[in-house]
């Protein structure tokens, strides 16, 4: 049963957690917030939009923001504690650092399982959900798009005008320039004197009329045909017009459990190495959630009384530089330079040390500072 002090704790804990989520995602959202508004042409559907893919996001940026802010809410939970004095009058009444951290650490396992919801299962699903939008945001309106003197691409069409001027009809257009990517693997180039790109009677599809031209066919292999044209209707079909690939095509759209049975050789996509430096990296970043009260409340409680803030910049040097390290072993396992039981489990097993000494030289210290008070 829960004490008053636990529940003191707890609440200390959750509402400085909360409080730094809440921080780091509007930071990371509102970074990603100027780079989705430019993917979206038209005006009239940005806010939708751009609205769905940050709600996209949510899970990918929670994942990293939640376990710090966790780490840092126990650590400026328990630098409280020592700075107020607190921590040596509870420890006089019987209250040791092991005591103190036994409802942080069932926070932790709460910590932990949702850990395991987000990047198991939600960070995944979501992740396609955003490519697939950003595609279709991407691709869904060209005509939007088009600014005079600019290349866009979209799928496996570039297009270029020198100049682009709404009319009632579409955009009136001048110096024509269209390269796209054939399913054979060929290309086809369309040049232009004037045009006008608008739409089909469908309403959808975009349409390019282009006048005193020159239109190539660029096989693969053999020879390229080449035809001048007067006047010339051409739908414009962009990779928008096909049904996005299923999930799955990339291992971070693999749930966990999908990843462990996932059958994997070394030439598919993904292929046996990717997949088992993705499925090692989660469980990694899962399995450190409970270390982070282990460490963060000795480091609170490390040093005088004046270098407390040294605790807080330790400490994010020390996740920094964790977490570079899984990113790096990471990389190195999808290249199958490095096992990733070595990549990724080795800088786990240095932190989990080095937790383990931290927190057993803090409790013989308080409990030797307890004797000589």
């Amino acid at each position: 049963m829960l004490t008053t002090i636990d529940r003191y704790l707890v609440r200390q804990i959750i509402t400085t957690c909360l409080a730094m989520t809440g921080i780091g995602l509007a930071i990371l959202l509102l970074e990603r917030l100027l780079r989705l508004f430019s993917l979206v042409a038209n005006p009239n559907q940005a806010f939708s939009y751009v609205g769905q893919m940050l709600v996209l996001l949510l899970p990918h940026f929670l994942s990293i923001a939640l376990p710090a802010a966790f780490f840092f809410g126990v650590l400026l939970t328990f630098r409280r504690l020592k700075r107020d004095s607190e921590f040596v009058s509870l420890a006089a009444t019987g209250q040791s650092l092991g005591r103190l951290l036994a409802p942080v650490m069932g926070l932790a396992l709460l910590m932990t399982v949702i850990a395991v919801i987000i990047v198991g299962y939600l960070n995944p699903q979501a992740r396609y959900g955003y490519r697939a939008l950003k595609q279709e945001v991407a691709e869904a309106s060209l005509t939007a798009a088009v600014l005079g003197g600019t290349f866009i691409h979209a799928g496996g069409l570039t297009f270029f005008a020198e100049s682009a001027q709404p009319t009632a009809d579409g955009l009136q257009l001048a110096k024509v320039f269209v390269h796209q990517d054939e399913a054979d693997g060929g290309a086809m180039v369309v040049t232009g004197e004037n045009g006008l790109l608008g739409h089909a009677s469908d309403g959808e599809s975009p349409v390019l009329i282009l006048q005193q031209g020159l239109r190539a066919e660029l096989p693969e292999d053999g020879q390229p045909q080449t035809l001048t044209f007067g006047n010339l209707s051409w739908p414009v079909v962009t990779d928008a017009d096909v049904v996005y690939r299923p999930r799955g095509g990339d291992q971070r759209e693999l749930t966990l459990p999908e990843l462990w049975t996932r059958p994997a050789t070394p030439s598919s996509k993904p292929n046996t190495a990717e997949i088992g430096a993705e499925l090692h990296a989660r469980l990694v970043l899962i399995a450190t959630v409970p270390l982070l009260p282990l460490l963060a409340a000795p480091l609170a409680l490390a040093g005088g009384q004046r270098n407390q803030r040294g605790s807080v910049a330790i400490g994010l040097l020390i996740l920094v530089v964790y977490y570079e390290a899984l990113s790096f072993g990471e990389a190195l396992a999808k290249r199958e330079l490095l096992a990733p039981e070595l990549g990724l489990w080795l800088p786990f097993l240095a932190l989990a040390l080095g937790t383990g000494w931290l927190f057993l030289r803090t409790l013989s210290g308080a409990r030797l500072a307890l004797r000589r008070g």
